[in-house]
C-alpha cells in the first residue's frame, strides 16, 4: 500500500508578529545600532513579560520569542526615524517627552531626538535656546547636543543657548536647580544651583544667572527678555535669531552703543524696533529680507 504523505503543518502567525516581520524586512542592516541599546530593549522587554501568565496567554510561548528576536531590528528602526520639534520665529512653544520632561523653546529653536527616547536613550539635538525640566531617572541620564556644547544631567532645572553660526551671543548653560556637567571637545565642568558659565574664546567662563553688568536673561515665568548693557549689535542679532530675519545697520552707527532693557515672549519684531529706536534715536524700515537700521 502506497503510504500518504502527511502535510506539514504551518503554525499561524498572529496578525501583531505578522506586521513586525514586515516592518523589519524593510530595515537595512546598516542601520542597525548597537549591541549596547539592543540589549537594553531586550530587557525591558523580557522584564514586562510576567513569566507567571505565559502558560496562558493566548500564544504560545515561541511567538514571545520570536517577536523578542525582532528587537535588535526595531530598535534600529526606531532609532534611524527621529522626532523633530521647532518653535516659529517670534514664538515659544512647550513640549513635554515621553519621559515626562518639559522643554520650553524660545522663538526660532529646534529641537530632535529618536523613537526610542525615554526607553534606551534621551538624547537632544538643540539648536537656538531652550529651558528644561528634566525628570529624574538614574539610569538614563538626559544628555543635550548642541552647536558647542554637551550638557549631560539626571534631573534638573536649566537653561541652554547655543545657536549654530551666531557670532555675538555666546554659548551659555544656566542651572536653576540640580546638577549639570557640561563639556566640549576640550573642556568640562560641574555647575550647581544658580551656577552658569559662558564658552567663549575656547574657554568655559563663570557667569551669574541674573548677573553682571553684561547680562541677556530670560524670565521664563514672566515670559520677559532682560538685557543689560549689551551692544545693539548683540541685540540685533539676537532678534535676527528668534525671529528670522536680517536686521541690517546703514554706516557705523551701532559701533559703541549699548542697551538696556526688556520685552516680552510672543510680542513682534517690529515693536520691539520701535521700542529702541525712540531710546536710541534711530529710524527703520523694513526691506525684502527684513529691516534696516537708519541713523
Amino acid at each position: 500500500m502506497k503510504k500518504k504523505n502527511t502535510p506539514r503543518t504551518i503554525p499561524i502567525v498572529p496578525d501583531e508578529l505578522t506586521s513586525i516581520w514586515n516592518i523589519a524586512g524593510e530595515i537595512p542592516q546598516e542601520k542597525l545600532v548597537s549591541e549596547q541599546e539592543t540589549e537594553k530593549a531586550l530587557k525591558n522587554i523580557w522584564d514586562s513579560v510576567d513569566n507567571s501568565q505565559v502558560k496562558s496567554n493566548k500564544y504560545p510561548l515561541k511567538y514571545l520569542v520570536a517577536a523578542v528576536t525582532l528587537v535588535g531590528a526595531l530598535v534600529g528602526f526606531f532609532n534611524f526615524f527621529t522626532l523633530q520639534k521647532f518653535s516659529a520665529p517670534g514664538e515659544t512653544s512647550s513640549i513635554i517627552l515621553p519621559d515626562g520632561s518639559e522643554i520650553i523653546l524660545n522663538s526660532n529653536t529646534y529641537i530632535e531626538y529618536n523613537l526610542l527616547f525615554g526607553i534606551t536613550n534621551r538624547n537632544i539635538k538643540l539648536n537656538g535656546h531652550a529651558h528644561f525640566d528634566v525628570q529624574s531617572n538614574k539610569d538614563i541620564p538626559f544628555i543635550i547636543e548642541s552647536s558647542s556644547l554637551t550638557t549631560t544631567v539626571i534631573g534638573t532645572i536649566f537653561e541652554i543657548e547655543d545657536w549654530k553660526d551666531s557670532f555675538d551671543i555666546v554659548p551659555k548653560v544656566l542651572v536653576h536647580e540640580g546638577i549639570v556637567k557640561v563639556n566640549n571637545e576640550l573642556n568640562s565642568t560641574t555647575l550647581g544651583q544658580n551656577d552658569g558659565i559662558i564658552f567663549s574664546n575656547g574657554d568655559f567662563k563663570s557667569t551669574d544667572i541674573l548677573d553682571s553688568d553684561y547680562s541677556q536673561y530670560f524670565d521664563w515665568n514672566d515670559k520677559r527678555a532682560h538685557f543689560k548693557n549689551i551692544t545693539l549689535q548683540a541685540l540685533f542679532e539676537r532678534l535676527s535669531l528668534q525671529f528670522d530675519t536680517t536686521i541690517e545697520v546703514q554706516g557705523n552707527y551701532i559701533n559703541n552703543e549699548k542697551v538696556s532693557g526688556s520685552y516680552r515672549f510672543g510680542v513682534s519684531v517690529e515693536e520691539i524696533l520701535l521700542d529702541i529706536s525712540t531710546m536710541k534715536n534711530f529710524n527703520f524700515k523694513r526691506t525684502n529680507n527684513g529691516f534696516i537700521i537708519l541713523k
